[in-house]
Parts: structure tokens; C-alpha cells; sequence
């Protein structure tokens, strides 16, 4: 090649130090740009996809374990649930009423409670409700009849919307149904259903199928996922299904025909052991014993846990793309280097140092990795969309994500660890070690020498040393690399089949998991 072509400067040979090997490996690469840019481009593209995918899957998997406490967050949570009244003549004559307003004030009024919302459960008969038989899955039960008193589920322990929109709070003829409510019982946007109810004192009487009280239609302007409906696993799914009225609706029917009520506190951080310790003081406490409270933290530890396999599952997968990008861009860069070697003997010839030639041999290639590093975060930022996995990802509350600590991290690794191995194999091809690779060129490999050792025929002999021999150094083909390539690819295919052979075992066999019984009856 013509040495104005190499881009060599008269006083190349004179340079010296930092300074003198990086001034003609940055001249070298703006004139020698052209012809190599087709191999920079390999590299960018490579790292770009490959390397956004992994990436794009340790983040997924990320997002994915941490997707149920960001979907709690964004619907505004109580810290603590009470049941404060409770239709049963077993709890005393005075707890034998479906609503209590005055509990509801004294919860209210306690130190630490910051808001507090009461929803409201009401006699209702699910035949009477729809009109029709209803149709059910195994393990679930009919949709139930419940009314906020304010704003539950609609400013706080918000519902997430799967079709329609959120009922008006002031229009009682409107109410919002559960999607899951609305697949068993074949309700959608625009049904009308009619809501037939009895009274508390037809509830406790002994007389079979009294007549109802109060009867009135209701237009399901919305489906919903209740906060508590995402996990729906068999045994969670027997209680989700909820028919929702407005508190136009509560207020109307609350005194007459509640079975229930229960209210959902936020709390001052830090003081929710306060607040429990002072609920026997204002709610009965044959309710307490018989009902009791409930927090947070157990469902989104059992959300965590359904989770875990998941994420686990993407983070393994994001790891082995991660190493094929790295294995896949190294094999790039060594074979560029190879072919530049003619080019490096010149640089050598005219007066080129080590420094030199190896500051020429990892410029472009170092850029070019930086580029595909950056073009790698931005590809795991485009199919940010994809991730959540799981129950949690048709409620979840955001689309895109960056993940600072995975794709800030990951990509400066990316360009670091590949950086490192253009270095190595630059000053692999260093005048003393080229001289020390032509000796070891002329001479079989070990392989080949214990085929010869065996007297095995010439045609097997032949096949080991192209097999196992690289050749002369400006005809070399990457022996060590295509072996490990090879071995990877098997190894990937290998781990992948044992890994999801193993979670299917797992997923399809519940009691390896804890899951000891059959049947949620």
C-alpha cells in the first residue's frame, strides 16, 4: 500500500513518548478513516443491538422485581386496613350493624392517621344482582356489592382503568366493575346491571329468600384492577370479584343494607405500630379478635417472591447476551487488526515504536466501542417498554424507563472491558512478539504433533492442522477465537435449555415452591 495512503508523516519516526504516539494514531485515523469504515461500523452496530439487548434485559429484569412496590406507590396506598363493623350477632348487640360512622370518626381522629376512607359492604344476592344465573370459575366466587364513603379507590388505593372511565362520585346510578368481575359474569362498558338489596334485619332473620327492599339499575361505566387483584393466583383470585358503586349510591343505602365497612389508613411514616396500638381503644374488640387488621408489607413481600423467578430468568438472559456481545466484538476488533497487519510491518519499517503501532491499531476501535456503548443505552432505553414481566405489567404505571446504575454502568463495562481487549491485542502484535509468532507459526501444534505421533492417516492429519494451525502471520485465521466462539455458542444453548427446563419444572410442579394444596375451597 502507497505510504501517503498509510497517512505517514515524515516525522513519525521521531515521535516519542505519550504525545508522539497518540498525534499520528489520531492523523492516521481521520486519513485512513475511509477505507476502514466499514469495520468501525461492524463494531457499532454489533455492540449497538447485542449489547442494548443486554442491557435492555438486566434493566427489564430490574424493573420487573421492583414492579409491584412502584405500581403501589403510584395508587396513593393506606399503611393499614380495619375492619371497623361487622353484620354478625356472634360479636354483641351493639357491633350488630354493617356501618358505624362513629368508628369511622374515631379513626380518623387518632395521632399519626393522616386520611382515612371507608368503603362499605352491602346485602346483595348475585341472582338478584344480574338478573341470570351466574357464570363463575373454578375457585372464585360471585362479585360482591361494595360503596366508598369518599374517596377510596378513586384518590386513594387508586384503581387502574382497563376500559371505560371512572364513575361519577356524585351520579348514583353509576358504578365501576373489576375486569376480572367483568370476564367471569360477561359484564363489559355500557351493561346495565340491577341492584337488588335486602335489609340487615331480612339478613339476620331465619326466613329463606326474603323479598328485597330496595331494587335499582346501575350502568358499569368502567372496568378496573384493584390494587389488590394484581398477584391473582388461584387461591388470591377466589376474593377479587367487586361491583363498585359511587358514594352518591354509599351514602343512600349504607344505613339500611350494609354487611360490612371497613377503612383504609395512611399513617405518619414511622408511627404505624402507634396506630395499632391504639385501635382496641376506639373499634369493639370482639371485632378486632375476630377480624383484625392488615398492613402492606406481607403483599409486597408476596409479590416480590411470585416475581423473583422472572426477574431472576431475564437476568440470566441479559448476562449470556452481555458475554456473547463481548466475545462477538473482540473476535470484530482481532480480525481488523489481522488484516491491518501489513500496514502495522510498514508503520514498524519506517520507524514506528511499539507505542506507536499500538496507539494506531486501538484508536478507531476504541471510538468505535464508545459509540457502540452509547447506541447500546439507547436501544435498552427503546425496549424499556417491553419490561415489566409478569401480573404487575398491564397495571404498571409508566412506559419508558432509564435505568441510570444498568445502562450508565453497563455501558461504561462495555466500552472499559472492550477497550482493554483492543489494547491487549495490540501490544500482542508488538515487533518482538510478531517475531516470536512467526517461530511459533513454523511450527505444528501440539495437536498436530501427537496426531503425527499416531501415524493417523494424511487426510486426518490434514484436518488438524487446518483445523488447529493459524498459518503464516499474514495469512493467519483466528484459531483460539473460533474455538471459543464455538464452545460459547454450545454452552449458551446448553445453559439456556437446562435453565428453562428447570424454572418450567418448577412453575409446573406449585409444592416446590410451597404450595401444598390442591383446591382453594
Amino acid at each position: 500500500m502507497p505510504a501517503d495512503s498509510l497517512g505517514i508523516r515524515d516525522a513519525m519516526g521521531d515521535a516519542t513518548g505519550v504525545r508522539g504516539a497518540l498525534e499520528p494514531a489520531w492523523f492516521r485515523f481521520r486519513v485512513t478513516f475511509r477505507h476502514r469504515r466499514g469495520g468501525y461500523l461492524a463494531i457499532v452496530l454489533l455492540l449497538g443491538l447485542v449489547g442494548g439487548v443486554a442491557l435492555g434485559s438486566l434493566a427489564g429484569a430490574r424493573r420487573t422485581q421492583s414492579s409491584y412496590p412502584v405500581y403501589l406507590a403510584s395508587t396513593k396506598p393506606a399503611d393499614l386496613q380495619v375492619f371497623t363493623a361487622f353484620l354478625n350477632p356472634a360479636l354483641g348487640p351493639a357491633e350488630t350493624q354493617g356501618y358505624l360512622p362513629s368508628s369511622e370518626r374515631r379513626l380518623a381522629a387518632l395521632p399519626y392517621v393522616e386520611s382515612q376512607q371507608t368503603v362499605v359492604g352491602f346485602d346483595a344476592n348475585i341472582d338478584q344482582i344480574l338478573g341470570a344465573r351466574v357464570r363463575v370459575g373454578a375457585g372464585a366466587k360471585p362479585a360482591s356489592l361494595e360503596g366508598p364513603v369518599e374517596g377510596e379507590y378513586f384518590t386513594q388505593d387508586r384503581v387502574t382503568l382497563v376500559s371505560g372511565r371512572l364513575p361519577d362520585p356524585a351520579n348514583p346510578g353509576e358504578a365501576m366493575m373489576n375486569a376480572q368481575a367483568g370476564r367471569e359474569l360477561g359484564i363489559h362498558v355500557g351493561s346495565t346491571i340491577t341492584v337488588t338489596l335486602n335489609s340487615d334485619a331480612q339478613l339476620l332473620s331465619p326466613a329463606d329468600n326474603p323479598p328485597d327492599v330496595a331494587r335499582a339499575p346501575l350502568h358499569i361505566v368502567g372496568l378496573a384492577v384493584f390494587p389488590a387483584d394484581v398477584l391473582n393466583d388461584d387461591y388470591d383470585a377466589a376474593g377479587t370479584a367487586e361491583v363498585l358503586t359511587t358514594p352518591a349510591l354509599t351514602r343512600r343505602i349504607d344505613a339500611c343494607c350494609a354487611t360490612y365497612s371497613y377503612s383504609s389508613l395512611r399513617v405518619v411514616p414511622g408511627h404505624i405500630g402507634d396506630v395499632e396500638s391504639e385501635l382496641s381503644r376506639v373499634l369493639p374488640s370482639q371485632l378486632l379478635r375476630a377480624v383484625g387488621f392488615r398492613t402492606g408489607a406481607p403483599a409486597v413481600g408476596l409479590a416480590e417472591r411470585a416475581i423473583e423467578p422472572e426477574s431472576i430468568a431475564l437476568a440470566v438472559f441479559g448476562a449470556l447476551t452481555a458475554l456473547a456481545a463481548l466475545v462477538i466484538v473482540s473476535q470484530i476488533i482481532g480480525r481488523q487488526q489481522r488484516n491491518q497487519a501489513t500496514e502495522f510491518e510498514t508503520l514498524r519499517a519506517l520507524g514506528a515504536g511499539p507505542s506507536a503501532t499500538a496507539a494506531d491499531a486501538v484508536t478507531g476501535p476504541v471510538a468505535a466501542v464508545g459509540v457502540g456503548a452509547g447506541l447500546a443505552s439507547v436501544v435498552a432505553f427503546l425496549i424499556s417498554p417491553l419490561f415489566p414481566l409478569g401480573p404487575v405489567r398491564p397495571v404498571y404505571p409508566y412506559s419508558y424507563g432509564w435505568d441510570w446504575t444498568v445502562l450508565g454502568l453497563g455501558s461504561l463495562a462495555l466500552m472499559l472491558v472492550l477497550s482493554i481487549v483492543a489494547v491487549g491485542m495490540a501490544l500482542r502484535r508488538a515487533p518482538a512478539r510478531v517475531q516470536r509468532q512467526r517461530q511459533l507459526a513454523s511450527r505444528p501444534s501440539a495437536a498436530a504433533r501427537v496426531a503425527g505421533s499416531l501415524a493417523l492417516p494424511a487426510p486426518a492429519m490434514s484436518g488438524v492442522r487446518f483445523a488447529l494451525e493459524p498459518g503464516a502471520p499474514a495469512d493467519a485465521v483466528p484459531v483460539r477465537s473460533a474455538i471459543l466462539g464455538a464452545s460459547l455458542a454450545i454452552l449458551v444453548v446448553v445453559a439456556t435449555v437446562i435453565f428453562g427446563t428447570s424454572l418450567n419444572s418448577l412453575i409446573g410442579r406449585p409444592a416446590l415452591y410451597g404450595w401444598n394444596w390442591n383446591y382453594a375451597l
